[in-house]
């Protein structure tokens, strides 16, 4: 009997059971309810009715205040498949949420919230760490709130392979012949594997000659601050954790972790510097800088000054995911070469807050200083300050009111030295060639727009007189929370393209008609690239 007698004759039987007492029901194919009068029996196929599965049950976070946003965490097993919906039920209001991925993460909720994409709506974001917890930002500062994650499912009953039409190719028939193709590339893909292992056995011969001598040096951030070189990179703090600074050459492989254990092994070359993961290697103490694209594929470069060399780790508070967990460098041990002067490790006494220096001589000796103690952090607090704050130019004498000029530069233009002199006559104004300061303050930062709120001490004008007459400087003054947690100066050295005075990355080689004068920051990649302050007109 074939489908369309079968499914014929069990709507007529259904018919006549149930078409009397004076009108007939129409029979509905689609009908779940056994107890409906139009319910068909006995449908060898037909899709059932949803079913809601909870994923996550309904559990109250607490919240606090991240700066742009408040942040919550759940612990929970819950995974996340992108591109499902789910239905996600937030303090008592339902909004069905598809799930995206951005830079790997699965996420869930308006991503908006996070300086990105179009605004869909829901009031909050979920970074799904799956099996590892569920990572929440809300705009909203209340204490707490009320969610729970579910997920539809309808029931497709298919029609029993026994009732196909024997000309008719059915799944096993297909998997067979899939299977029949599949072993005939296997067998043309074996030859070729077998060529491949016999060139890989060459490389790796070679390889194992070139690398018979190594090492692998592993180091884990145990997020200790106090007393620590550090600097500023990219909004993050960065803390100097060992006076390990390999040459690029030497490093064979890095394997690096995130805090929170994702793998984060990206290597980006610097200048003075390297970046491994969410450490930075840093040559010699002074000027460093770094080149990366950013979320639109752009090449951005990036500049900090080190107080010392050596290996720096990044560090974010309660941020896990943006904060470095371990490093594994792989080494190329060269006769006469040694990479590491000096390990810093944390006791292994239970509740000991003491770190020890451990270092090697050639004669074999082996000691363990402890840098915890008051003379220690003293000399490495006194160190830094006067060193990369008080005197970031290392200038040895100077008189209230000189300036620093440039003493000495290296084959590419790059300044090396510097001395103190008498400014110019002219004073601040700009005239006869006096050195004439802009002074920027930002107060604000609209990450939507993505530009920034700030008043200026000078018009266009003025500053534009100033260039042709003389030096120009510019000084800009972040308020507390915009490029760290405390207000922020940066004294920024001018450019010129078209004879206009720019200040800051030039991120174009030509200027606009009428001058483009830009000073771009970063700010954390996963929230939003960069931010322009547009000095092209002060103030508006």
């Amino acid at each position: 009997m074939s489908l369309d007698v079968t499914t014929l004759a069990l709507a007529k039987s259904y018919t006549n059971q149930h078409g009397g007492g004076g009108g007939q029901v129409q029979p509905d194919w689609n009908q779940n309810d056994s107890t409906a009068a139009d319910y068909v029996k006995n449908r060898p196929f037909y899709t059932g009715a949803p079913v809601e599965t909870v994923l996550v049950e309904e559990s109250t976070v607490s919240f606090e205040d991240d700066g742009d946003i408040y942040m919550g965490v759940l612990e929970s097993a819950f995974s996340a498949t992108v591109g499902e919906t789910y239905k996600v039920s937030w303090d008592g209001a339902v909004y069905e949420s598809a799930c995206v991925d951005f830079s790997g993460k699965a996420i869930i909720g308006n991503i908006s919230l996070a300086g990105v994409g179009s605004d869909t709506g829901e009031p909050f974001i979920m970074i799904v760490n799956n099996g590892r917890g569920i990572m929440i930002g809300t705009a909203d500062n209340s204490a707490s709130h009320t969610f729970s994650i579910s997920k539809s499912s309808v029931e497709v009953v298919k029609i029993d392979e026994k009732y196909l039409p024997d000309n008719l190719a059915i799944k096993s028939d297909v998997e067979v012949a899939q299977t029949t193709a599949e072993t005939a590339q296997t067998t043309a893909e074996t030859a070729q594997t077998t060529a491949e292992t016999a060139q890989t056995t060459a490389d790796s011969n070679k390889e194992m000659i070139s690398n018979m001598f190594s090492s692998v040096a592993t180091f884990t951030f145990d997020k200790q601050t106090s007393g620590r070189d550090t600097f500023v990179f990219n909004a993050f703090h960065y803390y100097k954790i060992s006076d390990f600074n390999p040459a690029p050459e030497n490093v064979i492989s890095f394997k690096g972790t995130k805090e929170n254990g994702d793998d984060f092994s990206i290597i980006n070359i610097g200048n003075n510097c390297m970046k491994y993961g969410f450490f930075i290697v840093v040559a010699v103490a002074g000027n460093c800088s770094i080149t990366f694209n950013d979320l639109h594929g752009k090449p951005v470069t990036m500049g900090f000054t080190a107080p010392s060399a050596g290996l720096y780790a990044r560090y974010k508070k309660n941020n896990s995911d943006q904060t470095a967990g371990t490093g594994e460098f792989t080494l190329r041990v060269l006769t006469g070469s040694s990479y590491i002067t000096g390990l810093l490790l944390k006791s292994s006494t239970a509740n000991s807050t003491k770190k020890f220096r451990i270092t090697v001589d050639d004669d074999y000796n082996v000691s363990a200083t402890n840098i915890s103690d008051s003379a220690s952090k003293a000399l490495a607090t006194t160190e830094y300050v006067d060193n990369s704050v008080s005197n970031p130019l290392n200038i040895t004498s100077a008189a209230v009111g000189q300036i620093a000029k440039i003493t000495a530069v290296d084959d590419s233009g790059k300044p090396t030295a510097w001395e103190a002199v008498d400014m110019p006559s002219g004073g601040g104004s700009g005239g006869s060639g006096g050195v004439t300061t802009l002074h920027i303050n930002v107060t604000a930062v609209n990450m939507e727009t993505m530009k920034a709120t700030f008043t200026a001490d000078k018009t266009p004008a003025e500053m534009q007189q100033a260039s042709a007459n003389g030096p120009v400087w510019c000084v800009v003054t972040f308020a507390a929370g915009i490029m760290a947690e405390e207000a922020a100066s940066f004294g920024i050295p001018p450019a010129w393209a078209g004879g206009v005075a720019a200040f800051g990355l030039l991120i174009e080689h030509t200027h606009e008609d009428g001058g483009n004068n830009k000073i771009v920051f970063a700010v954390e990649p996963a929230l939003a690239d960069k931010w322009n302050l547009n000095l092209s007109a002060f103030g508006s």
